[in-house]
């Protein structure tokens, strides 16, 4: 017979046994969570990490939008950049600058985005293997300019029918774009929104209307807010195509082409909950709000030239501020408000469509709606998610530390104070770099 403490002291034991195996669980589980999630962190800036979503796609839109050519010495100084930037928002976290009220505002536009798109990622897939003649066609369209004319109808029944009349010639396509268009200049011009390029269009409209012949009327097309006929009237080409540079830049084509077919289908996807979304617009409303967007910005006069297209529009939007809470449309329990419209069209290239406000309020809606529903789908606390709103929020702090030191708060300040500020918050935060991670970015892209 054992002795009675051993029944007492085997029990102990053996419960003790099980919590450590239960924390030496947890810690395991940690530990690898940690380890998914570092994958993601080229960078420490003290408080602050580099991520490989900020790296990506701030890399890639300079490649795009510039004529720089990707290199090893691009790739790193673009990498320092960005460690300065992290360097900017730190210090920012560190002296305990506060957001005010424009950069709680841009941080919320800016959330409204991401959400969006991660929403997207979650329930958009596509298949990725693009061919190289579909890559050579959209290198041409980067290089070519089209003026179209267009008609909008927010079903297909109206547009289906228009273009049937306008076939069978009982009426005009410069008649329908009289009748169907609130903007006093697309009444008077049938339509035409003037000269566009590759990416200012819904990527549907945009397949349609580069590869089309001039003079042709397209059967009704739908877009993410609505459906459209269109005409091109005339296009140019800006260069010939070269073969030399159409090599450099295949991979980036090929991400934007990919970008592209994704937003075809999330577009459907859009339609499909638009659909489902009960929307009553109070027309009255919202065509007195888009004719003041409309004479405020004069949009539509060709002579006027901005300087600074959307800063000179945010800028006056501030005479539509003691609107704010009327109620332009309602859905499924929800408003949308005048404040939303104005927080939308932060949103959106309105270079590019200050001859259309009926679509900026379409997209407008149509983000908010996104939006909503990302958040019913938790999107936010996803570790992905969370960690694109904190370089959001950093990017915004950076801004708030450099206006302490320049009259401006742009990102685009450089100078020998701007190296010598960064370089001393660098002693201070001593950045880490991740080599190897940072590597494996482009070990991926140049296997793609």
């Amino acid at each position: 017979m054992l002795p009675l403490f051993f029944y007492i002291k085997f029990p102990l034991q053996m419960k003790s046994i099980s919590i450590f195996i239960y924390v030496l669980i947890l810690f395991s589980l940690f530990f690898s969570c940690q380890n998914i999630e570092n994958e993601n962190v080229i960078a420490r800036v003290g408080n602050c990490e580099l991520t490989t979503f900020d790296y990506n796609k701030t890399y890639s839109e300079k490649i795009l939008n510039t004529g720089i050519v990707d290199s090893d010495f691009e790739r790193e100084r673009h990498l320092n950049q960005l460690i300065r930037l992290k360097l900017f928002a730190d210090a920012s976290i560190r002296d305990d600058i506060a957001l005010d009220s424009l950069s709680n505002k841009l941080l919320q536009i800016d959330s409204i985005k991401i959400i969006k798109d991660e929403l997207f990622n979650d329930v958009i897939t596509i298949d990725e293997n693009i061919s190289e003649n579909t890559l050579r066609d959209h290198y041409k369209w980067m290089n070519k300019e089209c003026q179209i004319k267009h008609l909008f109808f927010d079903d297909s029944i109206k547009a289906f029918n228009t273009f049937v009349a306008i076939t069978n010639k009982k009426i005009s396509f410069d008649e329908v774009a009289k009748d169907i268009f609130k903007n006093e200049f697309l009444k008077e011009n049938g339509g035409n929104i003037g000269w566009i390029k590759y990416d200012d269009l819904d990527p549907n409209l945009e397949a349609y209307i580069f590869p089309a012949p001039t003079g042709k009327m397209s059967k009704p097309i739908r877009s993410s807010y609505g459906w459209h006929i269109m005409i091109k009237v005339n296009e140019r080409a800006q260069i010939l195509v070269d073969e030399f540079s159409f090599n450099i830049r295949k991979k980036n084509i090929k991400q934007g082409v990919i970008k592209k077919l994704k937003q075809v289908k999330a577009n459907n996807y859009v339609n499909d909950l638009m659909m489902d979304s009960e929307i009553i617009i109070n027309d009255t409303l919202s065509n007195i709000i888009l004719n003041a967007i409309t004479k405020i910005l004069d949009f539509g006069e060709a002579s006027r030239s901005l300087i600074n297209p959307n800063e000179e529009i945010m800028s006056v939007l501030g005479n539509l501020k003691k609107y704010k809470d009327l109620k332009l449309a309602s859905y499924k329990n929800s408003f949308f408000y005048v404040e939303d419209l104005i927080s939308g069209m932060r949103l959106l290239n309105l270079s590019h469509l200050k001859q259309t406000p009926s679509k900026i309020f379409h997209l407008a809606l149509r983000n908010k709606i996104l939006f909503e529903e990302g958040m019913k789908k938790n999107i936010h606390d996803k570790h992905e998610t969370k960690m694109k709103l904190k370089d959001a929020k950093d990017r915004i702090l950076s801004r708030l530390y450099l206006k302490k030191y320049f009259n401006s708060d742009k990102m685009n300040v450089k100078g020998s104070k701007y190296l010598s500020i960064a370089d001393s918050l660098a002693a201070i935060s001593k950045p880490v770099i991740y080599q190897k991670r940072f590597s494996r970015i482009f070990d991926y892209k140049d296997h793609n």
